[in-house]
């Protein structure tokens, strides 16, 4: 999955204008846009990997009691994010992860709906 992730990461990155990363159960598989250096290969957050097996979809804006750190080091380097995870077989397998770091350009409903079509789309991916 890691070539085609990462293809996939651009793709969405740059037509988003976000960061996008791919995460599988223990870490960032894929990683593309701004920052993509410091989250490639990083191990994600406990926060994260529990949001993964819950099967929870993330919308959350920095301070709010509901976002994820993506790693553990990272904190609330981004100003919102969109988190949704990856099911294939009935299994989660990692997650899609919009993140932004501009408080002037906040996520919505657009960039939901392509976090949830990416996430399908890569569990689908998968059961082939």
């Amino acid at each position: 999955m890691s070539i085609f992730a990462k293809e996939y990461a651009e793709s969405l990155a740059n037509t988003l204008g976000c960061t996008v990363c791919i995460t599988d159960h223990d870490q960032v598989v894929a990683a593309a846009g701004a920052g993509k250096k410091d989250l490639q290969d990083k191990y994600i957050s406990k926060r994260l990997e529990h949001a993964i097996e819950g099967r929870e979809q993330v919308f959350a804006n920095q301070g709010e009691k509901k976002y994820i750190p993506l790693t553990e080091e990272m904190g609330d380097d981004f100003a919102s994010q969109v988190i949704c995870p990856i099911i294939c077989e009935g299994d989660a397998l990692g997650s899609v992860v919009l993140l932004e770091r501009s408080e002037k350009k906040k996520m919505g409903e657009t960039e939901q709906k392509v976090a949830v079509c990416a996430a399908n789309f890569l569990g689908r991916q998968m059961e082939q």
